[in-house]
């Protein structure tokens, strides 16, 4: 073992940690000797022994799903996954699950009895009777969206199955289409640099929040004077509106309702202000008819400690999109790391989640969007097999994805400040055998300096990535296996050179799209 290599050894997993975030350039070559020489050391997991909570109010039968890379990394699979995992655990007769923070922008897709869900706002704990799916108090909730979607779940999994099941935030924004109209004029009035977003109308939503002018959810279903304050409101934008010669009842926004019939991205006008308000009416009193807004931090702080109810918190959106810490100028405008926990439910912090997964496609990455590092695009044809084999197309916009190479420096920092203990790596079977699997280990500048990672994209301009080519392996046996002593040495050996340059275990990897394809390291269950 190189002098490198054991002094890591001797740091605690969270020393270690920081040190590979410190100097992602040192060591490279000693972990690659190390597992892909003669010795093949291969570790993927939490050794016996180590995996200690970060402080003494750890709550067990808790877990959580984040991204650590810049979005569709398998979240909503993720939540899936571990609200069984938890519905597992002894003693435990009911799991909540949360979805902390986020909009109708998410895309959460999970497979029950070879049905496809695609999730938005909903969490991804509804398939199981017994859970209880609360939209969280810094969601943004529009309430047609949120109809339809209620509707086309029950419809797959039968009527009533969501009954008394589902609740959402009296604290949660009212996202409307005024808002989504809105996200166009933020990309005019910024000549072009907000670029990115799904056209959900999440950034107008956070924002009137803070300028005042945007009502809760709570506020919409217990004011009495709910449509003169958003009739006025109408009246005000339009003008705003007509200030940059555009006509607000003429504006196109995302109609899910036409979109989800269809399979066809479908957009509607916002129509006058009598059809806006018609369309919040009719959802309003659906909202109040189903009794589906309540005070959840009550609910929170009812079950907080009890043993027989297990709480699952499922991240919205990437990391990397973080609004402060993300890479602008794509950032959203949640907070998906942990301590979106802290403010999506005003009980939890972040320090009582026992098992607080990140989420990350192995191989590659995807990302929606048109301001990326074009150095991390991987070539046409392996993005061309990679998109079709895996679908990589948005599964709210349902835009073609781009393609990218794993940024390992961009992981590091995401992990770090998500605040995650282990990772679960999904999509491992797009792979093929003999293929070149290029990572990018870190970045150097043009007189080949180190220069560590930071958000936004001015600081990543010119920039050269540092290469490593891992062997790829056969996906086909990947799909096949039934357990760790199934998958392929060079699958392993991907998964320990990622492990031991981020430092944070690697739990489990995904197999497949259904629920039971995954495959479990040590440390998944504690």
């Amino acid at each position: 073992m190189s002098a490198y290599l054991e002094n890591l050894s001797r740091l605690s997993p969270a020393q270690r940690q920081e040190e590979l975030w410190r100097n992602p350039h040192q060591g490279i070559d000693d972990h690659l000797e190390q597992i892909y020489g003669p010795e093949q050391i291969i570790e993927v997991g939490w050794p016996d022994g180590i995996r200690e909570p970060d402080s003494d109010i750890v709550i067990d039968n808790t877990a959580s799903g984040n991204g650590v890379d810049y979005g569709d990394e398998g979240k909503g699979r993720g939540a899936d996954n571990d609200t069984q995992m938890l519905l597992e655990k002894k003693g435990v007769k009911k799991v909540h699950v949360t979805r902390s923070a986020g909009s109708h922008n998410a895309g959460h897709t999970i497979y029950v009895n070879k049905r496809k869900l695609a999730l938005h706002i909903i969490p991804s704990g509804v398939a199981y009777a017994d859970s209880l799916n609360i939209i969280g108090r810094e969601t943004t909730v529009h309430p047609e969206d949120f109809q339809t979607e209620y509707g086309d779940v029950e419809d797959k999994l039968g009527n009533g199955f969501l009954e008394g099941r589902v609740v959402v935030s009296y604290e949660a924004k009212l996202n409307h289409d005024i808002d989504r109209a809105e996200e166009d004029l933020f990309k005019l009035r910024s000549e072009g640099k907000s670029a990115g977003g799904t056209g959900r109308g999440v950034p107008a939503s956070e924002a009137h929040r803070y300028d005042r002018t945007g009502l809760s959810i709570g506020e919409l279903t217990t004011d009495t004077d709910w449509k003169n304050i958003l009739g006025k409101y109408f009246d005000d934008m339009k003008e705003v509106f007509n200030t940059f010669d555009i006509d607000l009842t003429k504006a196109e926004v995302p109609d899910f309702s036409a979109t989800l019939s269809s399979g066809k991205a479908t957009k509607r006008t916002v129509g006058n202000k009598n059809d806006f308000l018609d369309r919040i009416a009719q959802s309003r009193e659906w909202l109040i008819d189903n009794n589906l807004v309540r005070n959840t931090v009550d609910i929170h702080r009812a079950s907080f400690r009890d043993p027989s109810i297990a709480q699952f918190f499922e991240g919205a959106q990437a990391m990397g999109l973080h609004p402060s810490l993300g890479k602008r100028p794509d950032v959203t405008s949640t907070d998906p790391s942990l301590y979106g926990i802290m403010n999506g439910t005003a009980v939890y912090l972040p320090e009582n989640v026992k098992y607080r997964r990140g989420y990350s496609k192995g191989r590659y990455n995807s990302v929606v969007g048109a301001d990326w590092p074009r150095s991390l695009e991987l070539d046409p044809e392996t993005s061309h097999y990679i998109r079709e084999f895996a679908s990589e197309y948005g599964a709210t916009t349902m835009r073609p994805r781009i393609i990218l190479a794993p940024n390992l420096a961009m992981e590091q920092f995401n992990a770090r400040f998500t605040k995650i203990n282990g990772i679960v790596e999904t999509h491992a079977d797009v792979s093929r055998p003999g293929e070149k699997i290029k990572v990018a280990a870190y970045f150097t500048d043009s007189e080949g300096n180190y220069v560590p990672y930071q958000p936004n994209m001015i600081y990543q301009q010119g920039l050269t990535p540092h290469w490593v080519e891992l062997p790829g392996w056969d996906g086909e046996q990947v799909q096949k296996a039934k357990g760790v002593e199934d998958l392929p040495l060079e699958l392993m050996q991907f998964l320990a050179f990622k492990q031991a340059r981020t430092g944070i275990p690697i739990e489990a990897i995904t197999t497949g799209p259904n629920r039971e394809d995954m495959i479990e390291f040590p440390g998944y269950r504690g």
